[in-house]
C-alpha cells in the first residue's frame, strides 16, 4: 500500500504541468493541499471547509481564494483534478 507521503511526492514530481497551470497564490493553495493530503488524507482536502483551516484560511474567504481561479467552479475543478492526480501519481 501507498502511503499518503510517497503519493504526494510523486504527484509533485510527475504533475508539473498540472502545477504550471496556477501561478502565485493560486499555486501557493495547490501545493498546501498538497501537504494536507499528506498529513490528513483525502476526505481533508475534498472537505469545503478546508478553506476555512490555517493555513489556507490565510489566503482569505472562500470567495477570494475562488478569484484567485477565475471562481467557485474552477478552484472546484482543480481541487478534484488534484484529487484524481494524487491517486492516479503513485
Amino acid at each position: 500500500m501507498v502511503s499518503h507521503d510517497e503519493r504526494a511526492k510523486a504527484f509533485l514530481n510527475r504533475n508539473q504541468d498540472f502545477l504550471g497551470r496556477f501561478k502565485g497564490k493560486a499555486r501557493e493553495i495547490i501545493e498546501l493541499l498538497v501537504d494536507k493530503y499528506r498529513v490528513w488524507g483525502i476526505e481533508e482536502i475534498a472537505k469545503p471547509d478546508v478553506f476555512r483551516v490555517h493555513p489556507l484560511s490565510e489566503y482569505g474567504t472562500f470567495t477570494a481564494i475562488a478569484k484567485l481561479f477565475h471562481g467557485g467552479r474552477n478552484l472546484r475543478k482543480a481541487v478534484d483534478e488534484l484529487q484524481v492526480r494524487l491517486y492516479a501519481a503513485a
